[in-house]
């Protein structure tokens, strides 16, 4: 099953169609190679925006491109798994800077959740899979609750930072490298593989969507996971119509 993160409710049109996965607003895919489309969407190398998919989808309006693209995300979201192995934790947190804010939407806050952003949290099992949850307030009560629903307790080790939200974990074989202190890579113990998951998207944030809201934030967590875990796959969109 799908964990217990934010998920929205997603508007879908009265009219529509289903291909593969995803419900598509009828009359919006027509002319050649029409039934190409939502495989471009999901099989090319690098996520597009709203715009840019508006011209190869050739649907009517940006709005309808958008609609479309979140009902192909839906489609991607995969049940979570218990990660095993060697298993890296971390979380991070999404959104424009403070000072860049309108005045009345300041939260005063430098970094972390007092930044007023999106908190997410994310488990990888090394050379295996990711898994991502987007959450409300970044507690150790979630972070506890999102460790033991997703990483086996089979695990070889658990790898995390220093953040004080993991420390309470010991019925797992924990352990952590302490950031604040220079500190990164201690023997087979760092977390550079989930905070590369979080570079590749960041990248998306910043290069291609430059603006993701918390609301919808779970479809595109759920769309780069996806892709992570695919990504030596060479048939990523029979993949992705798997079991629809």
């Amino acid at each position: 099953m799908v964990g217990p993160g934010v998920w929205p409710d997603l508007v879908v049109a009265k009219d529509t169609v289903t291909i593969g996965c995803a419900s598509v607003t009828r009359g919006l895919w027509t002319g050649l190679g029409a039934a190409d489309r939502p495989h471009r969407a999901v099989s090319q190398q690098q996520p597009a925006a709203s715009g840019p998919r508006e011209e190869y989808m050739g649907f009517g309006s940006l709005k309808a491109t958008w609609t479309m693209a979140h009902n192909i995300r839906t489609a991607l979201i995969e049940p979570e798994i218990k990660l095993g192995g060697v298993v890296e934790v971390d979380e991070t947190w999404i959104g424009g800077k403070d000072y860049n804010r309108h005045r009345d939407k300041k939260s005063g806050g430098r970094g972390g959740k007092g930044s007023g952003k999106t908190p997410i949290i994310g488990a990888v099992q090394r050379k295996g899979n990711v898994v991502a949850r987007v959450l409300n307030r970044m507690t150790r009560e979630a972070a506890e609750i999102f460790v033991r629903e997703t990483v086996s307790h089979k695990v070889s080790l658990l790898a995390t930072d220093e953040s004080h939200v993991y420390h309470r974990l010991t019925e797992y074989p924990h352990a952590s490298v302490h950031h604040a202190s220079g500190r990164y890579v201690v023997g087979a113990v760092h977390t550079n593989t989930i905070e590369g998951f979080w570079s590749i998207f960041k990248r998306g944030v910043v290069g291609t969507f430059h603006k993701m809201s918390a609301k919808y934030m779970p479809f595109y967590v759920a769309e780069f996971q996806f892709r992570y875990n695919n990504r030596e796959n060479a048939d990523i969109f029979g993949a992705a119509i798997r079991g629809c």
